[in-house]
């Protein structure tokens, strides 16, 4: 079974979990006690000092550990005692204060130590300081190597200092910073920010990116959100944490990251429960309102699902329904989302937000676009090589992803059932031509042609992770595709060890565990994956005898599980 998700929450402070005047509300210390109560772990990600963070560790949901000063340190709330600190080498010091000092004259500068504070008596602290703070030159500031350096100009913004801060210091620190108001510069060594300080701490409790998800607001949030596999901005963030996150929330006045943290941890199903009339389904299988091909498996799905007493309905996604009111919602046959990939996505959100939805969604999400290959591949399952391909490529780029083999195929990176693809020689000018076409529209796929698809494609298919039948689907002669639609033919399959081995390792690098997977692959002595299918996939029960029965089951177990 799946572990909980989020296995890590990992929250910014000030202008995100924090309401403006500081505090947090009530309702976030409840839901963050019902995530602590989960076994989840709560981190605070923040720019304070441990100084600042120690006094609210007792609110933080039972949090033992706080990533401060942007990363620079990372600290262990109960033993009160650093596990990490990285400071900057004092002749990058002396190099930045000479630099931002020359580009921007009239600023001040503060140090920031694990232990101490210090400003010289030209800046202006905001927050009350330590009693032993020392105010003096910068250059009496940092005898010893600082964990964080702060300049601050009282006549500039952050945003006029922080790019071309940026671009003069590439490569010797990392800046950014935390309130849009305040004319302030936050510096910390090359390679130092909230993400990288997060990354260090999952690897050392087992925790992958897929299993967090991260909340924040200032572009200091950026490397946090970038590296967590779900990234939620509240809604008074700054522009450029809007435009990279997954999602966005209420703001921090609106208890944003507690209105997510409720939707995951809260008590929706047992309230849906008591309301959920008898007469309406428990199950909803999604399908769409328009189909490229009949759907050949549902109806007998909902027959068997009847037989073991359980109210089943086949319903669109694209077409008005309370699916929010029913109990388990299944993506089984949407067979046009990829044409309208991300309406349908923000559907999927919306419905997973509200029930139980299945496969989950942050693996639907990560599914929709075929750069998952390249994470499978990453993770060390043998994938049919891949070549993605942006939608800004130079020219260049774009005959250099084409590559040498003799034959390719292109693709949209989104996309169903072949569609868009095209097998070609890569000298061919209808293969540049194709891939600019594609790209007008969204990036694209270049993997080479395998001679081996014209033996057969082989599915593998997994039910609660357990293997359950295979087919091989063999195109028609001359034809590459498999699809039904070109030709292509199916007849039921038994699966080679070498096979079962590559569907096992695809399952085991996946992001979060499925409740259905189709596992598609070359076959032969040494398969390759081809496609993970987690959406929508045709999982031909029909040829198998037994395999409906075992798919109904598969989803009133799933049923029983959200009722206990």
């Amino acid at each position: 079974m799946a572990r909980v998700f989020p296995q890590i929450i990992a929250c910014d402070l000030d202008g995100t979990l924090l309401r403006s005047d500081g505090t947090l509300s009530e309702r976030t210390r409840r839901v963050l006690a019902a995530v602590h109560a989960a076994g989840s772990m709560v981190v605070a990600c923040t720019a304070r000092p441990v100084r600042w963070v120690r006094p609210l560790a007792g609110e933080f949901g039972g949090a033992s550990v706080a990533v401060c000063a942007n990363g620079a340190v990372t600290w262990d709330l109960e033993g009160d005692a650093a596990l990490t600190e990285l400071a900057i080498e004092a002749d990058v010091v002396d190099e930045v204060v000479a630099a931002l000092t020359a580009m921007f004259p009239g600023g001040a500068w503060a140090v920031e130590h694990t232990h101490g504070f210090g400003h010289e008596p030209g800046y202006r602290p905001r927050w009350p300081v330590p009693p032993d703070t020392t105010v003096a030159a910068v250059s009496r500031l940092v005898d010893q190597p600082p964990v964080k350096l702060m300049f601050r100009h009282e006549g500039l913004s952050p945003d006029d200092m922080l790019a071309p801060a940026q671009h003069a210091l590439a490569g010797l620190v990392e800046l950014s910073h935390s309130n849009s108001a305040d004319g302030l510069l936050e510096i910390s060594a090359a390679g130092v920010d909230k993400g990288s300080a997060l990354a260090r701490l999952c690897d050392s409790v087992g925790v992958g990116r897929h299993e967090v998800i991260a909340f924040g607001d200032m572009p200091n949030d950026l490397s946090l959100l970038a590296w967590a596999g779900t990234a939620v901005a509240v809604a008074n963030a700054h522009a450029d944490v809007l435009a990279v996150a997954t999602e966005v929330t209420d703001s921090n006045d609106d208890d944003g990251v507690a209105a997510v943290l409720e939707r995951l941890f809260g008590s929706r199903r047992s309230e849906r429960s008591a309301r959920h009339p008898p007469s309406s389904p428990e199950i909803v299988l999604v399908t769409a309102t328009e189909m490229p091909k009949p759907d050949p498996e549902s109806a007998a799905v909902i027959a068997a699902l009847a037989e073991g007493g359980i109210h089943a309905e086949l319903r669109p996604w694209d077409q008005p329904y309370p699916f929010a009111d029913i109990p388990l919602v299944v993506c089984r046959t949407p067979w046009n989302y990829f044409n309208h990939a991300r309406a349908f996505l923000d559907w999927a959100a919306a419905v997973a937000a509200a029930t139980a939805f299945e496969n989950p969604i942050e693996l639907v999400r990560w599914n929709a676009h075929k750069s998952y290959l390249l994470d499978l591949e990453a993770a060390g399952v043998p994938v049919v090589p891949t070549r993605l391909v942006s939608h800004v490529a130079t020219p260049e780029q774009r005959a250099q992803a084409l590559g040498s083999e003799a034959e390719v195929v292109i693709k949209p990176a989104v996309s169903g059932g072949a569609q868009g693809a095209l097998r070609v020689d890569p000298r061919d000018p209808r293969a540049g031509e194709h891939l600019s076409a594609l790209l007008e529209s969204g990036e694209a796929l270049v993997q080479p042609f395998l001679p081996a698809v014209q033996a057969g494609e082989v599915s593998l298919v997994y039910l609660e992770q357990e293997f359950s039948h295979a087919v091989v689907k063999v195109p028609a002669g001359g034809d590459y595709r498999v699809q039904a639609h070109y030709g292509g033919t199916v007849a039921r399959h038994e699966p080679t060890r070498a096979e079962l081995s590559v569907a096992a390792t695809a399952l085991a690098a996946l992001p979060e565990a499925p409740l259905y997977a189709r596992i598609d692959m070359v076959g032969g002595d040494q398969p390759r994956l081809m496609e993970a299918e987690l959406i929508e996939p045709e999982l031909f029960l029909p040829l198998v005898p037994g395999a409906t029965q075992r798919y109904a089951e598969c989803l009133t177990a799933c049923l029983a599980r959200l009722v206990r």
